[in-house]
This record gives structure tokens, sequence and C-alpha cells, in this order.
């Protein structure tokens, strides 16, 4: 082994020259592989491993650390020695000083590097060599005002999640800044997400030094956040009730409050003290609960003296229902409704009980029985149970049972509204039955009957009260024609109005003569503002001198609604047999109501002439043609009349009296293109239906095109949706006027296609793979609507 000088051997280096063959490589306190063998080559190195060696090469005079082995680890000198040689060991000459004094500059400032410096690799030497920063402090300051400006206004608009993300961006690009720790950290403890603030105050912690001002703001940021994990404090229970029961209007619906009944007993008394929220209880929601959850009815007892309005679910068991209301105090119970059409077999022995216990506040009661049910109540026990009824809708279809007649009242009923039918054969009312129901019921305003003879109509023209308004009369015992007229309606009618006396609304359906009507028109024909009439084909009503005596000796000229329709479905495949019959209504009446508003015809052929007369109406503002015949190049001439109305200005309508269409139903065979398109053009429309019954000619091919071009659309409804694409629903999307879209007839593939499109959330978009019906046959049918 050749002997080596004091000198040349260092243990420890803490200053060394650059290598002069190499392009000046500068490195902060790492090691280089050379590339022509294991040996490491070093400009500055703070501390040598103890098993490395260090020896001066006489080539370059660079200094060599040689990776040592076992055995030359015994022969490691003392670490105190490397204060003892430094310069005199590299430097043997004064330009080697001179080349030191500047590698050691060189390396100092790679040793203060900023956080915007970069690093790169030469690719001649593998060497790092480090670049000067690219942005200066005053770059990093603007980037951090504007992440700050940012998370500001995030949080301004309640969007915490981005608001996190600017200030977790301040945090990579400060790291020793605990003021972002503070900001992010609080963020999260506001949200009571106390895990996730504990873990960035512990970054936090370890990244800022001890000797910060702030420091020990995160040491007590971190124990509160770790304190609020340990010690849950129920905020809501802590609430006035004020406050509480704010909070339950604005966040909580009324499924979700049931819900929230579990979490504690201080939340359990808060909700269920609460009345505005449990007010009124449906029995629809019942249908689309989702399973395992707990619905508004169990909670029955609890609330039962907050309920005002309660209808009962369909397909659930009604006496356990009924021995609540009997045992409960529903104490401000003002509405009721039990439906049970179409259900499972049902027994209501316990419904008279319960309407007993609530007859003190009960003024509306809507019962509707199913065909199979047992022990149904009679309808003048029910009237007996609850003298103080208002409104009463009693619908029954029993089998064995009566439930209508006979009728004794022995009291003075507060009856307004009244509808009553049953199917059963003994129950068909006679004059007798509706004389003792209009004598005890001298308040009466709205009177819907069914499954009675002619005779109730002698039977009205001897009473003599002007106070019904309402009259609609169903004679066959099928199934009943439902109210025409609301009771939310009838109620606003009469805040707003003032009755003058005779009736102004007249329903007559399956009457076997137009001479049946003259008791009611004789002494109501010049009040009477709402007709309709549903005709069968009976010999007289194929009369057309019959209808032409009627009508002209008791016109009603003051009509500003007209429905007219055929009974029978398919009866509009026999042309023959609806011509002749509500054909006539039509000749007669038609050319002479100038002030009709509104006019709907339903299973009927129109002759031409019809068709012109109406689009003479000078005050023709809702038109709905539904099933009706008619040859399309008439139809399409009335409706590019009232396109040509619509373009009017509005002083030319005022001078001529004239009204524009706002409501266009067409829903018939005769639809062609060009009718769908002139129907787009009507600038006045606010409500369109249009439906493609042929299905054959292509109306919807260049009908969605056209239609967004109406200026004041808010309500589109369209049959036969499966016809349209997904680019017609697109184009839908965009119509700013549109509040609301009805689509009808929809199938799988359709209804795949309106999940692909985004309208706004102001557009109701109704789905549904029926046809179009009215709100009764929906309720009929159980039909459910998807929004």
């Amino acid at each position: 082994m050749s002997t080596t000088q004091p000198n040349e051997i260092v243990p420890d280096m803490e200053k060394e020259g650059p290598d002069k063959n190499v392009d000046n490589t500068i490195v902060d306190e790492k090691e280089q592989p050379d590339k022509n063998g294991d040996n490491i080559i070093v400009q500055q190195v703070s501390s040598t491993p103890p098993n490395e060696k260090v020896k001066l090469d006489k080539n370059t005079d660079n200094v060599i650390i040689q990776q040592s082995s076992a055995e030359d680890e015994k022969e490691q000198p003392d670490e105190n020695a490397v204060n003892t040689i430094v310069q005199n060991t590299l430097c043997t000459s004064e330009d080697e000083k001179k080349q030191l004094e500047q590698g050691n500059t060189i390396v100092q400032q790679a040793s203060s590097t900023a956080n915007g410096e970069k690093e790169q690799v030469d690719k001649n030497t593998d060497n790092t060599i480090i670049q000067p920063p690219s942005s200066t402090s005053e770059d990093l300051t603007k980037l951090m005002e504007q992440l700050k400006t940012s998370a500001a206004a995030w949080a301004h608009q309640f969007r915490f999640e981005k608001e996190l993300q600017d200030l977790s961006s301040m945090i990579t690009h400060d790291p020793k800044d605990p003021t972002h720790y503070l900001s992010v950290g609080r963020r999260y403890a506001e949200l009571g997400q106390q895990k996730e603030a504990i873990q960035i105050f512990n970054t936090g912690l370890e990244k800022v030094p001890e000797t910060h001002t702030d420091y020990k703001q995160l040491q007590q940021e971190k124990e509160k956040a770790q304190l609020r994990q340990d010690h849950l404090i129920d905020i809501f229970g802590r609430f006035s009730y004020d406050i509480a029961y704010l909070f339950v209007d604005t966040y909580f619906s009324q499924q979700e409050a049931a819900e929230y009944t579990r979490v504690s007993s201080t939340w359990r008394k808060i909700i269920l003290s609460h009345p505005k929220i449990w007010r009124r209880i449906d029995g629809h929601a019942e249908w689309n609960k989702p399973k395992k959850t707990i619905s508004p009815f169990l909670l029955l007892p609890s609330i039962s003296h907050h309920i005002q309005e309660l209808q009962l679910p369909k397909h659930q068991p009604t006496n356990s229902y009924f021995e609540c209301i009997r045992d409960c105090d529903f104490k401000q119970l003002e509405w009721l409704k039990i439906n049970t059409l179409y259900c499972n077999k049902k027994n209501y022995f316990r419904l008279i009980p319960a309407l007993q216990n609530i007859s003190g506040t009960l003024t509306s009661l809507d019962i509707t029985l199913g065909l199979n049910d047992n022990n149904m109540p009679a309808f003048s026990y029910v009237l007996r149970a609850c003298p103080h009824l208002i409104s009463l809708r009693f619908i029954c279809s029993p089998k064995r049972q009566q439930v209508i007649l006979p009728i004794f009242i022995h009291h003075t009923t507060k009856l307004k509204t009244l509808t009553l039918w049953s199917r059963h054969e003994m129950d068909k009312i006679k004059k007798k039955d509706l004389q003792r129901i209009m004598v005890s019921s001298p308040d009466l305003r709205y009177l819907a009957i069914g499954n009675c003879d002619e005779s109730v109509y002698t039977a009205f023209q001897e009473h003599n009260s002007d106070k019904l308004e309402t009259f609609i009369v169903q004679h066959v015992k099928g199934f009943f024609l439902n109210d025409t007229l609301s009771k939310s309606k009838l109620d606003h009618e009469e805040k707003e109005t003032t009755h003058l006396g005779g009736l102004t609304h007249f329903t007559a359906k399956e009457f076997t003569s137009p001479f049946s009507l003259v008791p009611v028109l004789k002494k109501h024909h010049n009040t009477i503002h709402s007709l309709s009439l549903y005709i069968a084909n009976t010999p007289s009503n194929l009369s057309p001198p019959d209808w032409q005596k009627v009508l002209c000796l008791y016109p009603v000229y003051n009509l500003t609604s007209l429905q007219i329709g055929h009974i029978g479905v398919y009866d509009i495949f026999r042309r023959r047999a609806v011509e002749s019959s509500a054909f006539y209504v039509l000749l007669t009446v038609a050319p002479k109501l100038s002030n009709l508003e509104s006019l709907e015809l339903y299973n009927v052929k129109v002759p031409d002439n019809v068709l012109d007369a109406i689009g003479r109406l000078p005050k023709l503002t809702k038109l709905k043609l539904s099933k009706i015949h008619c040859y399309s190049e008439n139809l399409l001439a009335l409706i590019k009349r009232f396109e040509v109305k619509s373009n009017y200005t509005a002083k030319r309508r005022e001078e001529e009296s004239l009204s524009s269409l706002t409501q266009l139903d067409l829903d018939t065979l005769a639809i062609k293109p060009d009718i769908a398109e002139a129907a787009c053009k009507i600038q006045t429309l606010t409500h369109l239906y249009i439906s493609d019954l042929g299905n054959r000619y292509g109306v919807f091919d260049t009908f969605v095109q056209e239609v967004t071009k109406l200026p004041l659309l808010e309500d589109l409804e369209i049959g036969n949706a499966q016809r349209l694409t997904l680019d017609d629903f697109e184009v839908l999307s965009t119509m700013t006027s549109l509040c609301r879209l009805g689509l009808f007839k929809v199938n799988k593939s359709t209804h795949d296609n309106i999940q692909k499109v985004t309208f706004p959330p102001s557009v109701n978009v109704i789905i549904s793979k029926h046809e179009k019906m009215e709100d009764d046959e929906k309720e009929r049918v159980g039909m459910l609507i998807v929004s």
C-alpha cells in the first residue's frame, strides 16, 4: 500500500474548487455521478459520510470521493481533522485559489435560491444546473392577491368548494405562511368537517417555524377543532322556536321533516310542534315515497292538532286511519278527501264514527268509493254526521248496496257545492229526491248529479232559488262526468264577483231529446254564460227541426263558453250519425255568438260554414278541436284567418272590437304539415297543443323549428311525442318564453332523449306515456305524471 501525505486525504470537506474539464457544473449539497466511472465529482460537500474516501485526482486536480469497503471503514480518520485542511489541499497556486473563490460564490447563490427557481439537468454531463427564478417576488405577490380575491368571491356566493381550492393553491405557493392554513382550517371547521380541519392545522404546524408569531394561533385552532370533534353540539336544538320554524320552512320538505324526527328527541319536539309544515297532508305523495322512509301518516297522533287538510292514501288500510281520526284531536281539520276507486276491497264501518269526531270543524268532504267496498256510508248518514259541511262530493259505484236513496234530511244544511252520483240501479235520482235536496240546502250554488232521469229538470225549474249558478246533469249510470268547475275556482269567483241571480253554468250529458232542456233554458237562457252539451244518438237528437225549435225559442246568445261533444269514442268514424246531431247545434248557434270567448268541440263533424263562422267570432280567444272531422283545406283557412288577425295592431283590434287567439288545441285527423306551420304563425298564442293523430303526414318534420318562433308561447303540449328526435328537444330547450312543456304518448327511446337535454330551471317538463287527459281523468285512472 502506497503511503499518502496528510494533506492528500480529506475525510470531510467544506470547500472545493470547480472541475476544470467540466463546464462549471454547480451542485447544491448534491453528488452527481461521473459518466466514465462510479466516482462522484463534488464541488461542495458540507459533510462527507464516514464510509467514503476523498482523494485528489492528479490529472484534473478535482476531489474524488470513492465508496469504501468494509475493510477501509476501519482506517477512517477522526472527523475532527476536517478543520485542519481546506485550502492547502486543493489550492497550490494563486490561480487555483481564485478558481476556488469563484466556485464558492456560485455555490452560495445556489444554496439560497427562492421557491420560484427551476432546476435543469445538463444533457452532456447529467449534472443539475440551477437557473435563476423565472418569476419575481412581485409576480408571486400578485398571484397571491388574485387567489385571495377569488376565494373571497366564492365565499360570498356560498360556493365553499371553489373557495377551498383557491386557498389550497395559496398554501402550495407559500407553504410557510400560517394565515393560509388558518383560513382553510377555519372554513373546514365552519362546514362541520373537523377531521379535515385538524389535518390542515397539523400540516401548518409542521411547515411553519415555531418562532413565527402565528404558530400559537395554529395550535389554538387545532385544539378548538379537536374539542368540536370530541364534543358535538346540537345547534338546531339551541335555536329559539321562531328561528327553528323558519329553518324548517326554508330547508325541509314535509317528507324530510318526518325523517328528521328520528335525529333526536329535541329535533322531534321542534318539528312536531311546528304547525305550518303539517297544515296539509297529501296521500298522493305516498305513491312516490321511497321505501324505508317514515310516512307523515305515521305521525298523525302527534300532529293531528295542526292538520287542516287531509287526503288519505289510496292503497293502504283505511280502518286504521278512521280509528286515528276518531280517537285523536283533529281540532282544526276542515277538508278531508277519501278516494279508494279501483283499490282493493275496503270496509267503511268505522267512517261515520270518525266523521262525528271532526264534525265540529269539517266543512269540506270528498268521498270516492270503489266497486268492491263494503259497509259504505249512506248519503243521508254523512250529512247527519257532518252538519257544518259547505262542500260535499259523494261518488260511489257499489254493486249491491244503495248509498244515496232514500234521502231523508231533517235539518237545514249549509251546503254550497254538492256532487252526487251512484252507479247502483236503485240510486237513480228522480224529481222528488232532487226537490228534497234543494229545499234542505237553500244556499246551494253548485249542483252536479248523475244517474238521474229527465224529471230533474222540472224540479230545477220549480225551485225558485236564484243562488244556484252551476247545474250539471248526467242521465246515465255510466262513469260520472266530473266537475267542470273546481271548488277553488268557485271560491275565487265568490270573492271576486257579485252574483246577479240566475244560472250561469249548465252542463247536460246524454239526454234523450233537446226538449228535455226546455225547463232550464226557458228560465235561464238569458243568464247562461257557459253551456256544455254531450249529445247521444237518439231519434229526437237526430232531428234538425227539434234543435231549431228549442234554440230559436230560447236563444243563448250571451254565451262566453260553449262545449259541444258527441258521446262515444269511436263515433268519429260513423260520420253520418255525428253529422245528424251536434251538427245542427253548431249550425243554429255558432253564427250568432258575438260574445263567445271559448269554444270546445269534441268528437263531432264540423261543416264548412261552421268553420267559417268560427273564424268570424270577434272575441274568441280559446279554440279546442278534439277528435273532430272536417276537411283539411277548410281547417287551414280557419287557422290562417287567426294568423292574419294576430298581426293586427292593438289600435285596429280596439277599433273593430276584436280579440286575438291565445289558446289553440288541435287534436284531429285533419292535421297536416301546412296546418301546423300556419298555427305556429299565430303570434298571439300563449298555449298550443298539437297531436299528429293520423301519424302519416309527418307533422313534426318542421313543426319544432317553426314553433320556437312564437314570441309569447308559455305552454306547449305535444301529443304522439314519440316522433320527436333529440335535435327537436335541443331546439325546444332554447325557447326563452316557455314555462311548461307537456309530452304525451312518449316511448322509452324518446324518454331517454329527453333526459339528455338540459332545460332551463323555469321550464316544467311533464312526460307521460298516455294521451293527454284532463285533471279529473288523471285522477280516475291513477296516471302518474313525471316532472
